[in-house]
C-alpha cells in the first residue's frame, strides 16, 4: 500500500509540473513580448517579424507590437498613446489601435503607408483628416473660387 501511495503521489507531481509548463509555454507564445527600448532592437526584431514591444515618443507616441507572422506578411498592433494636437482632436484618437501588415522583411515605420492597416486608429486619422480639410475648404472657398475663375 505504501508504494502504491508514492506511485500515485509521483503521478500527480509529474502532471502538475507538465500542466505548469504547458501553461508557461501558451503565455510566452500569447502574451509575451521582447520589450525594446529603441528603434535598432525594434527593426532587428522587425526584420525576422519576431513578437516585440516599442514605444516611440515623438510628436506622436506610438506602441508598436509584433505579433508575428500572418499569411505570410508580419501583423503589427499599432496603439496611439499620445499626440501633439487639440484636446478635441486628441480625445478622438487616443488609445486607439490598428493593426499593420507589412510584407515580411520590410522595416518601415508601419503607420508610414496607412494603406496597409485596418482599425479604429486608421479610421480616426481618416476622419481628422477629412475634417481638417473640410475646414480648410469653406475658409478659403472664395479663394479657391477667385482662382478657378483665373484658369
Amino acid at each position: 500500500m505504501n508504494m502504491h501511495f508514492f506511485k500515485r503521489k509521483r503521478n500527480i507531481i509529474l502532471l502538475s509540473v507538465i500542466v505548469v509548463l504547458i501553461v508557461l509555454m501558451i503565455w510566452l507564445n500569447l502574451f509575451h513580448f521582447k520589450k525594446c527600448g529603441d528603434k535598432m532592437c525594434f527593426y532587428t526584431e522587425l526584420k525576422d517579424c519576431q513578437r516585440a514591444r516599442f514605444i516611440q515618443d515623438g510628436n506622436m507616441t506610438f506602441e508598436y507590437k509584433i505579433l508575428g507572422l500572418s499569411k505570410g506578411e508580419c501583423e503589427i498592433n499599432v496603439k496611439l498613446l499620445d499626440a501633439a494636437l487639440p484636446n478635441s482632436d486628441l480625445r478622438k484618437i487616443k488609445s486607439k489601435e490598428m493593426i499593420c501588415h507589412l510584407p515580411f522583411r520590410v522595416l518601415m515605420q508601419p503607420e508610414s503607408d496607412i494603406s496597409l492597416c485596418s482599425g479604429e486608429l486608421k479610421e480616426a486619422f481618416q476622419d481628422l483628416i477629412i475634417n481638417k480639410l473640410h475646414v480648410y475648404i469653406v475658409k478659403n472657398l472664395g479663394e479657391i473660387n477667385s482662382d478657378l475663375l483665373k484658369v
